[in-house]
């Protein structure tokens, strides 16, 4: 399971299907031999589904590591998001949100190989 907090606001109403977007991992991934993915790590993430005003669906692309983006397997994606209200160019709008620093949960269905940094 990867714990990640979004790096930008991510919102139902401005964001289209297939955009991606960072996010950076809050709980070090360790192993045996010590610490896989350090805090900080980046993730990229994939808007599945964006449909005004409240859906909003993403699910894990990849880890950066060493530079190099590693492809991740499988994925359920849960997200911490926010329903926003306000005005958007004269008219109301109401959106669902992921907000800059939202929790992202990414259970992984199959193992992540990562190789060597």
């Amino acid at each position: 399971m990867l714990e990640l907090a979004a790096g930008t606001r991510v919102c139902s109403t401005t964001s289209a299907e297939g955009e991606r977007f960072t996010a950076a991992l809050v709980v070090p991934i360790t192993v045996e031999r010590g610490v896989a993915l350090p805090v900080g790590t980046t993730a990229v993430l994939q808007i599945r589904r964006a449909r005004a005003p409240t859906f909003l669906d993403v699910r894990l692309d990849s880890i950066v590591r060493g530079g190099t983006a590693v492809r991740a397997p499988k994925s359920e994606t849960r997200i911490r998001r926010e329903l926003v209200a306000g005005t958007e160019e004269g008219e109301a709008a109401i959106g669902a949100c992921i907000p800059p620093r939202g929790r992202i949960t990414a259970t992984l269905r199959a193992p992540l190989r990562l190789g060597t940094p």
